[in-house]
């Protein structure tokens, strides 16, 4: 194990029923970007006690599909809905910062799954309708993807901090291989929490090397962790900031599948 604390810095369509198919140029950051977006208004929508509070205009009696789709975008605010159409039961929306846009039908949004298919045929399905149990959960050729919820939690490798808070994060498999990334909290010192972690990678045979620095926000500390010749690997970022310390994690594991 090295200890190096001198760095000052630490590597920083027609509407259908059920799900539809959205034809679109390619499958680009911009859209992935717009789909998470609606999926993350619609889990702050169902956790919403006041809905009617803050529904506003939309009347949920005359036509709660429509008003659940709009709602759920307007509690985004990196979209934007550029038109609405009753005659067709749709509504085109626009990722703010990428400014892709995408027409979608109430229904679909309401529900909380999605497809687009790109200019190959390939698809990427998007299913938030059960966001705050299971997370967001995205299935594309590059393998099964989970933001958020309890399919998000990282394999039994991975040494969760006792005790800790734990904030979601974000998990890919494809086959055997996964990598990923989980955030945790603990009113623990930076110092106990490095201990207890270069104590558990040592013992699971990683071998590990950690930075550690001082910054405005409080002490920082940096562990990387490999082992089985690179193809296993963890970094625990720790930073204490305004009595309490921000655990996280990201790993991976390259298997031939």
């Amino acid at each position: 194990m090295n200890q190096n604390p001198s760095l000052s810095s630490p590597p920083q369509p027609p509407k259908k029923k059920g799900m539809s198919g959205l034809a679109v140029a390619g499958i680009g950051c911009g859209a992935l970007l717009l789909l998470t977006g609606i999926a993350g208004g619609l889990l702050v929508m169902k956790g919403c006690q006041k809905i009617k509070e803050v529904a506003g205009d939309l009347d949920f009696e005359k036509n709660p599909t429509k008003a659940a789709a709009l709602m759920a975008l307007r509690l985004n605010p990196d979209l934007e809905i550029v038109t609405v159409n009753d005659a067709t039961g749709e509504v085109t929306v626009k990722e703010k910062k990428s400014g892709d846009t995408i027409t979608m039908s109430f229904e679909d949004i309401a529900q909380g799954k999605f497809t687009i298919k790109n200019a190959k045929g390939e698809t990427v399905t998007m299913d938030a309708s059960n966001a705050q149990k299971q997370g967001v959960v995205v299935t594309g050729p590059e393998g099964q993807t989970v933001i958020g919820g309890s399919q998000s939690a990282p394999p039994e490798w991975v040494q969760l901090y006792p005790g800790a808070s734990q904030n979601g994060g974000m998990r890919n498999e494809k086959g055997k291989s996964v990598n990923g990334s989980y955030a945790m909290e603990t009113a623990d010192s930076n110092e106990n929490v490095s201990k207890y972690y270069g104590e558990q990678l040592k013992a699971a045979g990683y071998e590990t090397n950690f930075t550690a620095t001082r910054t405005a926000d409080g002490d920082m500390t940096m562990i990387n962790a490999t082992k089985d010749a690179g193809k296993r690997t963890q970094t625990v970022m720790i930073q204490s900031t305004g009595g309490k310390t921000h655990i996280g994690l990201s790993y991976s594991l390259e298997t031939e599948n």
